[in-house]
């Protein structure tokens, strides 16, 4: 719900209406009768009083978008602000449009991270390794960016093994001290969970500490012994 409030055309609040206090920045004894300045962060203030000169001075619906961090949480505002036609007084419109920004927010932080993504198949697939099918370099060349770009600690590339019986690594990049390596061939006979695991599942997030009866085996060998907190399982892409 919106909250209305009225202020004198010097920033002094007025009046007031909301259907609750609870959603209140302050409680009404803290800011009636007092300046913005006195009741927000100097940020916010410095917005609402530019907007107040604007409205004051010309006819129209003026606003401006603010935060405000609230029982510890930051909430997101939208305030529009109008003047009482010939006289010295101002009417604002909050709402709170926190779930709106949230989206938004979402919304182009996974626009950039698909274009980066995007950018990063670019570059692989631009490496004349790639291009030519060099099956010695390019395992090299994609886990080098892999790891590089998205700053990975490790990134390594596997290929399934005759019949799928076994995990082959082709290339093992350590990013930290941009080093190549391999990792020893897993075998289906001895992670018979692990190997059922990704035959149903394109993607798999294990964390060193997963307690899963399925991982439990891989966890041990694979994660523990070389001390790497979280791996990612990604069949489609090189992980």
């Amino acid at each position: 719900p919106d909250i209305f409030f009225l202020f004198y055309s010097e920033g002094v609040i007025l009046d007031y209406h909301a259907p609750t206090t609870d959603n209140l920045y302050l409680q009404p004894e803290y800011f009636l009768n007092k300046k913005v300045r006195e009741c927000l962060p100097a940020e916010v203030a410095k917005l609402f009083y530019k907007t107040l000169k604007t409205v004051m001075q010309r006819e129209g619906i003026f606003g401006f978008q603010y935060p405000l961090e609230i029982d510890g949480e930051v909430q997101y505002f939208d305030c529009r602000m109008t003047r009482v036609v010939n006289h010295d007084f101002c009417i604002a419109i909050i709402r709170d449009i926190s779930e709106l920004t949230a989206k938004e927010r979402y919304q182009k932080a996974l626009a950039e991270k698909l274009y980066r993504y995007t950018e990063i198949i670019k570059l692989i697939s631009s490496r004349q390794s790639v291009i030519n099918g060099d099956i010695n370099e390019y395992p090299r060349e994609i886990t080098k960016i892999l790891g590089d770009e998205l700053g990975f600690d490790r990134v390594s590339l596997w290929k399934f093994g005759k019949d799928n019986n076994s995990l082959i690594c082709m290339d093992a990049y350590e990013s930290g001290e941009k080093i190549h390596d391999l990792a020893p061939e897993f075998f289906k006979d001895e992670y018979p969970e692990f190997f059922k695991l990704i035959s149903i599942s394109n993607y798999i997030d294990i964390d060193s500490q997963s307690n899963s009866p399925e991982l439990k085996k891989f966890v041990k060998m694979f994660l523990k012994s070389k001390k790497i907190q979280r791996c990612k399982f990604n069949q489609k892409d090189a992980s």
